[in-house]
């Protein structure tokens, strides 16, 4: 087969990944955290998460170690384009009037939300589309309305992800060369 025939590599963007999350999370009432993972060049690897972390902290130190597992990949090579991560979480909103003073996980007026982030280390920007979770009074999901979108290319974009760095950093940790973060 010469090459123009070979099947080429899909750059996944966040609004396809958002839209798969958002089809499954539907489909299944949830969505257990998972990791895409695309190296430059290549297809893209996905990992569900089991027993994530309940604490910030510990879910900083388990993308560390999840990062570098996937550094040790031989797939990958050592290469790494853009990395995304779905989960469901809480979600609190803050006002000047009303600043938060507790976690989302406390606050009474929480909401329930899909996330989908995204870290493309070619560009070095970061993505993020954030969905409410509308459930029943029996919790069945029934419906996922868009909160957030701060893709890329839209006018603010000020999407940050800790937990993505924290992937990069551990990937780059075994892989042997740096990331280059800003």
């Amino acid at each position: 087969m010469t090459k123009e025939h070979e099947p080429q590599p899909i750059q996944l963007t966040i609004e396809q990944v958002a839209k798969l999350a958002a089809k499954m999370t539907l489909k299944n009432g949830g969505h257990i955290p998972t990791v895409f993972v695309q190296a430059e060049g290549k297809n893209t690897l996905v990992g569900k998460l089991s027993n994530f972390p309940d604490t910030h902290e510990a879910r900083l130190e388990r993308m560390i170690l999840i990062g570098m597992a996937y550094g040790h990949d031989p797939y990958l090579a050592g290469s790494l384009a853009q990395v995304f991560f779905v989960c469901e979480a809480w979600m609190s909103s803050a006002t000047e009037d009303e600043p938060l003073h507790m976690p989302p996980s406390q606050d009474p007026k929480r909401q329930e939300v899909l996330v989908v982030s995204e870290f493309d280390l070619t560009t070095q920007q970061s993505a993020m589309i954030v969905y409410e979770m509308m459930r029943g009074d029996d919790e069945t999901l029934l419906n996922l309305q868009l909160l957030v979108n701060l893709a890329k290319g839209t006018e603010v974009n000020t999407a940050h992800s800790p937990l993505l760095e924290a992937f990069v950093f551990g990937f780059f940790i075994t892989a042997g060369s740096s990331p280059n973060l800003n």
